[in-house]
């Protein structure tokens, strides 16, 4: 009878790169993965490595994010701002101003958000412009799609805010 110990390793299935026996793979949607252990051993390196690049990417979105926010609680004439994927390797951040009319001067702040950004989150190639919130026909519409944009920033109403 097996020990604690012998049993616990039992379910275990080591792979050793100085080996190259076959290894089948049948994962839970019946497809069957056949391939050499040393191969399989680089599928099980290369996950490990493509979860660290993709916790990474996160964090650094997040981080980005962030820093919209802060940069549009800022600036009084912001009412809130959207991201949009525009292709597969550009997104627009839409900065939607108070009123109707453009805010020449945000421009400059803006610019050198877009710079900044630019700069800094290489991973995330975006374009920021702003447009006034009551923009009229067509509304954001024109230039985004606000069903899918994500939402980074929104003025709180001055009955939520306490004010």
């Amino acid at each position: 009878m097996p020990n604690h110990a012998e049993k616990q390793t039992e379910d275990v299935l080591r792979l050793s790169a100085k080996k190259n026996r076959r290894v089948v793979v049948t994962p839970e949607d019946a497809d069957r993965f056949v391939l050499h252990e040393r191969d399989a051993i680089a599928a099980c390196v290369n996950h490990a490595q493509f979860e660290v690049l993709r916790r990474t990417i996160l964090e650094k979105f997040i981080e980005m994010c962030v820093e919209i926010q802060d940069w549009c609680d800022q600036r009084q004439s912001v009412d809130r701002a959207l991201l949009d994927k525009r292709d597969a390797h550009h997104y627009l951040l839409v900065v939607c101003t108070a009123g109707d009319c453009h805010k020449f001067d945000l421009d400059d702040d803006v610019s050198a958000l877009d710079d900044a950004l630019f700069n800094k989150y290489q991973e995330f190639p975006l374009s920021v412009m702003p447009i006034p919130t009551d923009i009229g026909e067509g509304g954001l519409s024109a230039f985004i799609d606000e069903k899918n944009a994500l939402s980074i920033y929104a003025r709180p109403c001055e009955s939520q805010s306490g004010g």
